[in-house]
């Protein structure tokens, strides 16, 4: 049984949990309540915007994810991610960048951040840049980013290099 939803952070919260059990029509029921009892409530403005964005209103849900404040701290740099991806789907790649970016100032760490400023980058051909980033990435422990940077090494012409990485990332 679920605690009552009293104010907007709880119908927010509803509506994130609703989406992670994969039950969009209670997630946007939680999420339009959320947003109803307070509009200008950064965490229901992201839930609106989560929920709105997988029924595949892009734009709605960009215009909602652009008014959640900095100040919002998690909420926000979880608003900036989701704006960077949304961006990207729509080919706005220098957008999506300055977006991922805007998050890995706040959370240098943040590995799915780092994944997909890497493969942004790799996109926009600035492959230096991006075999730095899955290099850091590598560094913070994703065997994910090791075969990525494995991937691009190959492109690259640095087999022995990819080799290596690759054969490190499967033995550990």
């Amino acid at each position: 049984m679920l605690a009552p939803c009293i104010v907007a952070d709880d119908f927010a919260r509803r509506a994130n949990r609703y989406l992670a059990m994969q039950r969009p029509n209670e997630a946007l029921e939680a999420a339009a309540a959320a947003f109803a009892l307070d509009p200008e409530n950064d965490g229901a403005k992201y839930a609106h915007a989560a929920v709105i964005v997988q029924r595949g209103d892009r734009a709605g849900a960009l215009a909602l994810l652009e008014r959640v404040r900095p100040q919002a701290g998690a909420t926000f740099a979880r608003s900036m991610f989701l704006q960077s991806v949304i961006l990207s789907e729509l080919g706005r790649s220098a957008d999506a960048l300055t977006a991922i970016e805007t998050v890995l100032a706040a959370t240098p760490a943040h590995f799915d951040a780092m994944m997909h400023r890497a493969g942004l980058l790799v996109g926009a051909g600035r492959l230096d840049e991006a075999e730095a980033q899955f290099r850091a990435a590598r560094a913070s422990g994703g065997h994910r980013a090791s075969i990525e940077l494995a991937s691009l090494l190959m492109q690259r012409g640095k087999f022995d290099e990819a080799r290596a990485v690759a054969d490190e990332a499967l033995s550990a």
